[in-house]
């Protein structure tokens, strides 16, 4: 459910490269940022609480990495910081972030904004 949400995200994101307009680019942009990722955060905060900071049955699935990795692809091209706003969020990103190989490779891979 939660990397379905996710993947409506990232097509809601994706419509803001092949909108021509720019003044429709900028209004689609806007609502991304002030109604679909309120609205979607404000869910995930609440399953992240209740299963005990993870996506699903309070463990760690693949769904954490399609998440977190996802992460840094809406700061990128947003410009919004998901973890300023959202603790559960953010502790989860720390948490993923944290993981051995994760860590490694987030230390080492080329800088880049998207």
């Amino acid at each position: 459910m939660v990397v379905g949400a996710f993947g409506d995200l990232a097509s809601e994101i994706s419509r803001c490269f092949r909108t021509e307009s720019p003044n429709d680019k900028e209004k689609l942009k806007e609502t991304i940022i002030n109604e679909t990722i309120p609205f979607l955060m404000s869910r995930l905060e609440i399953i992240l609480k209740t299963n005990k900071g993870f996506l699903a049955n309070g463990k760690l699935s693949w769904a954490e990495f399609y998440v977190v990795g996802f992460y840094p692809s809406i700061r990128g091209i947003l410009g919004v910081d998901l973890t300023e706003k959202y603790p559960f969020f953010k502790e989860l990103v720390e948490r993923v972030q944290a993981l051995p190989g994760i860590k490694e490779w987030v230390e080492k891979r080329p800088d880049t904004e998207v």
